[in-house]
């Protein structure tokens, strides 16, 4: 898609007028080279999965100190418009086809009349049928009607979208259901984690050894709901009110974490989850 490529064109322009390697993100945010390199490039098609893309895009633009949320709103307002745009082609495409009909029904009635039909019905004079120009200035007046609703629909559509997060039920949702929380999609590294904040929560997250977000940790609310993060051995992950976090694991839902309030600290590994 075009506006991937744009979204990934810019976190590139910025990464190198700030002279950092992508090394060094991947230092920071623990997620693997060949994705950060298809974020780099331009080519998000390559991530496996819309909720990684978007934890990705935005761990990725705050490594290199832009506002990883802003870019996220930018991909839902640029994805939003492309999908406006793909209707508004078909639209037209239909148009086309519209405008043809009339053309192939001329073609037919001037064929010559095999058998005489005898009718006492009103004759239909040429006045009475309308002609090309009016029916493609009818067909135009329909499809632009249409374009517009949808234009104006989008506008509506797209702050529900935007604070939602877009969690539609195709990929956007963790992938995980309630009773048998299979992957539907390989993680992408053995300790994958995807976390949704619901209300404000300081967390501190240590991955093989290396903190994230440093040893003071970070906050997050839910304007900042959705984020992925990566290791290869452990992950230890230490929360101020573990009753506003959803975390999954590879795909699994880990369900309520704790109380309101109250701190709590897992360990996370490949083959599970322990409190400590």
């Amino acid at each position: 898609m075009t506006f991937l490529k744009e979204i990934g064109d810019y976190l590139h322009r910025v990464r190198e007028e700030k002279n950092i390697s992508l090394k060094e993100i991947q230092e920071a945010t623990k997620i693997s080279m060949r994705y950060l390199e298809a974020i780099d490039r331009g080519d998000l098609d390559g991530i496996p999965g819309e909720v990684y893309r978007k934890g990705f895009l935005v761990n990725f633009a705050n490594a290199i100190g832009l506002d990883g949320q802003e870019i996220l709103q930018k991909y839902y307002q640029m994805k939003n418009a492309a999908v406006v745009e793909e209707q508004q082609q078909q639209l037209l495409q239909q148009q086309k086809q519209l405008q043809q009909q009339p053309q192939r029904q001329q073609r037919q009635q001037h064929q010559p009349i095999q058998t005489p039909v005898v009718t006492r019905e009103k004759k239909v004079t040429p006045s009475d049928v309308p002609d090309d120009e009016q029916l493609k200035g009818l067909y135009l007046g329909i499809v632009v009607a249409l374009i517009g609703i949808l234009i104006v629909a989008s506008f509506f559509l797209f702050p529900y979208y935007r604070n939602n997060h877009l969690d539609d039920t195709d990929n956007t949702k963790i992938e995980t259901s309630t009773d048998t929380n299979k992957v539907q999609t390989n993680p992408i590294a053995p300790i994958t984690v995807n976390v949704i904040f619901k209300e404000k929560v300081w967390v501190q997250v240590k991955s093989d050894g290396d903190y994230l977000y440093g040893a003071d940790g970070m906050s997050f609310d839910a304007s900042q709901s959705q984020q992925v993060w990566t290791a290869q051995r452990e992950m230890i992950i230490k929360m101020g009110n573990p009753a506003g976090i959803m975390i999954s694991l590879n795909g699994k839902d880990l369900g309520q974490l704790g109380e309101r309030g109250k701190i709590k600290t897992i360990r996370l590994t490949p083959k599970g989850v322990e409190a400590l």
